[in-house]
């Protein structure tokens, strides 16, 4: 069953569920899958124009944005202060050069089964 929502309902919809506050899992769970998650979702792992290495994680979750910058810090060792941009008020949060390439190769490798023979 398909409910049809009007254009009100819609926009009503939307402002609720941006309201609703997002926070890591209360429950025991891995930081580095639940980073990845993040950024898989929120974010990008790529190079910039000159080459260097980022990572970046946009959320509009104070506790998401504080939790990138205690996964940055931990894995890199690189400090970052979650602000959001008078824009919109969202935290755009990025590391480059060395922390962003330490980040972007702490995670498992997948190994294909032919080379594990």
């Amino acid at each position: 069953m398909q409910v049809e929502l009007s254009a009100t309902d819609e926009a009503l919809l939307h402002a609720f569920t941006c309201l609703l506050p997002v926070f890591p899992p209360p429950t025991p769970f891995s930081a580095r899958d639940y980073l990845r998650g993040l950024i898989d979702g929120d974010g990008s792992v790529a190079f910039t124009r000159t080459g260097l290495p980022f990572v970046s994680f946009v959320s509009q979750s104070q506790a998401l944005a504080e939790f990138f910058c205690q996964q940055v810090l931990a894995v890199s060792g690189a400090l970052r202060n979650p602000k959001r941009n008078t824009r919109d008020g969202i935290y755009p949060l990025m590391v480059a050069s060395d922390p962003a390439a330490t980040m972007a190769v702490d995670r498992p490798r997948a190994v294909p089964a032919d080379i594990l023979d």
